[in-house]
């Protein structure tokens, strides 16, 4: 069998290969990115993914979740991830609401590293492996490869994203950039969730970006958005807080 090991953190928090071999996994690979990890999964199956983050990468990782369960569902997904108390979205980088995203993301199991030993780990770890090697029927539920909010819809596989002028009318492809996408999937993942610049930068742009990027991105989409439907403002901004995405 084999696992891999996808890294967001700057440190490992357990000795994962070692934990993997005492589950029975026989050959382990490692990445620190969405690319590499598409990379491994396309050349051979594997049976687990166990994937970690710090609190500065979450929303990253949550991306990465949700679009490995679409696209390779064979493969079991751990995903461990920190709090911290130095964000300003303390409220929602809580256990219960990061457990609940995470699993609705495609994850068939969540924990918060700091909350458990390495023998819960090791025994959460093969117990995944059971389920994802004896039944066939593991991954019959999984999450649609789409985000999909109000009139916007994002391919999470193509990375594609889609418009429609109105409920009633067809969609229609909106030509993003990279960033732009990023921007869309935080705020679909999460909808009605004020987004502050600081927490936007920490998530989609490097160390060197300045705040008022945020605001020029921001601007950019809404322009793309009005320019196929000229009466649908999704993204609000919340005055002296940040933006947030409304559907309706």
């Amino acid at each position: 069998m084999k696992a891999l090991i996808l890294q967001f953190s700057a440190a490992s928090h357990f000795d994962y290969p070692a934990l993997l071999r005492s589950a029975g996994i026989d050959e382990i690979s490692t990445c620190t990115d969405q690319i590499g990890a598409f990379s491994f999964l396309r050349e051979s199956s594997y049976t687990l993914a166990l994937s970690e983050s710090d609190a500065v990468h979450i929303f990253s990782h949550l991306s990465l979740v949700r679009a490995l369960s679409t696209t390779f569902p064979s493969t079991g997904q751990i995903a461990l991830t920190a709090t911290s108390s130095r964000t300003e979205d303390d409220d929602y980088l809580s256990s219960q609401n990061l457990a609940v995203d995470f699993l609705q993301a495609g994850a068939d199991d969540f924990m918060i590293k700091s909350n458990i030993s390495e023998r819960e780990l090791l025994l959460r770890i093969q117990s995944v492996i059971n389920r994802a090697t004896r039944s066939s029927g593991f991954n019959s539920s999984r999450n649609s490869m789409h985000l999909e909010a109000g009139n916007i819809r994002l391919d999470l596989v193509s990375r594609t994203a889609y418009l429609r002028p109105a409920p009633d009318q067809d969609w229609e492809p909106i030509h993003l950039s990279p960033v732009q996408f990023q921007y869309l999937t935080l705020f679909l993942q999460t909808p009605g969730r004020t987004f502050t610049r600081e927490f936007l930068l920490s998530q989609i742009h490097d160390k060197e970006t300045i705040p008022q990027a945020v605001d020029a991105h921001i601007g950019r989409l809404r322009t793309l958005i009005k320019s196929i439907a000229q009466d649908y403002a999704p993204i609000q901004t919340a005055r002296k807080e940040g933006y947030f995405f409304s559907p309706d």
